[in-house]
């Protein structure tokens, strides 16, 4: 079985567009909701021995809940894990921009970064 996650915001076929496997299951996010509980969906939603594919963002609850799974494989695409590469150059780069992103949108200006 193969198990593919992605956020709520995209349908299965646009996220994970070679996945029609008849062994393809696919578990969206809403990814405003708390990690945890993403975690604690996942554990419930893969089966042991499954293969788990997830992207950007949605890899974190998949990464979070990977010591309770029992998949045979995980396959995490640019899974924004920043805390873990903390200090890296690149990685603090990327962090100060969405930060600037996101003290523009919060304050009314959706466009304005």
């Amino acid at each position: 079985m193969r198990l593919y996650v992605h956020s709520t915001d995209r349908d299965p076929a646009s996220a994970w567009p070679s996945s029609a496997q008849s062994d393809a299951h696919h578990l969206p996010f809403d990814l405003t909701r708390p990690l945890d509980e993403h975690a604690a969906t996942l554990t419930d939603a893969a089966p042991t021995g499954a293969v788990v594919f997830a992207h950007s963002a949605a890899a974190v609850p998949v990464a979070l809940a990977a010591a309770r799974l029992s998949p045979r494989a995980l396959v995490l695409v640019e899974p924004a894990l920043y805390d873990v590469a903390r200090g890296h150059p690149a990685i603090e780069a990327h962090i100060a921009g969405i930060s600037r992103a996101r003290s523009v949108a919060d304050a009314g200006d959706l466009f304005g970064y």
